[in-house]
């Protein structure tokens, strides 16, 4: 079907893939050199950990996310891409990661944790008039996790690079969250 890139021999084979703009910058933000260990906290469905692996050539990133089929998704994602040797996916919760990773397992770490998707408003306008005051309570719960990473990753690591990616919200009782 015209315009279907994702139905189209080329993506099946690897050879292009959809990513938004802002997703594209994770891993050159992040100044992979190629021998990293990459910690991706929350990574379904793995484009961000597919094109992180895509910049490494010894290195490889831990892929992280709390149900199966999320977790099947990073890997057909990471094999229809060609970098499956690249990336290890883990069923774990992110917010254990300092319980099963020991001090220097990780050189960079992304926390793109899951939000309200209020970030998505201008994909997806009608998301608008299909939330609600809990769903917007999920960013509090999003900045806490990056906030966590924040203070416990010298618990981790003494030299690291993180990059906390999530959507700004103001309240509906007008309170913001600060990091």
């Amino acid at each position: 079907e015209q315009g279907h890139f994702a139905g189209h021999d080329l993506f099946a084979e690897g050879v292009i893939t959809i990513q938004d703009e802002s997703s594209q910058l994770v891993a050159p933000t992040l100044s992979l050199q190629g021998d990293e260990q990459v910690l991706d906290a929350c990574a379904a469905p793995g484009g961000k950990t597919a094109h992180m692996a895509s910049y490494l050539t010894s290195g490889k990133v831990t892929a992280l996310d709390l149900y199966d089929h999320k977790l099947d998704l990073i890997q057909e994602n990471a094999e229809r891409l060609g970098v499956a040797d690249r990336v290890q996916t883990q069923k774990l919760d992110a917010r254990k990661v300092h319980e099963f990773f020991g001090r220097d397992s990780f050189d960079k770490i992304l926390v793109d944790a899951p939000c309200s998707g209020i970030g998505l408003l201008r994909r997806k306008p009608d998301i608008k008039y299909n939330k609600e005051t809990a769903d917007l309570n999920n960013t509090v719960d999003q900045m806490n996790l990056t906030h966590m990473y924040r203070t416990f990753h010298p618990k981790i690591i003494g030299r690291i690079h993180i990059l906390l990616k999530y959507t700004w919200n103001i309240l509906q009782d007008g309170s913001q969250v600060k990091l």
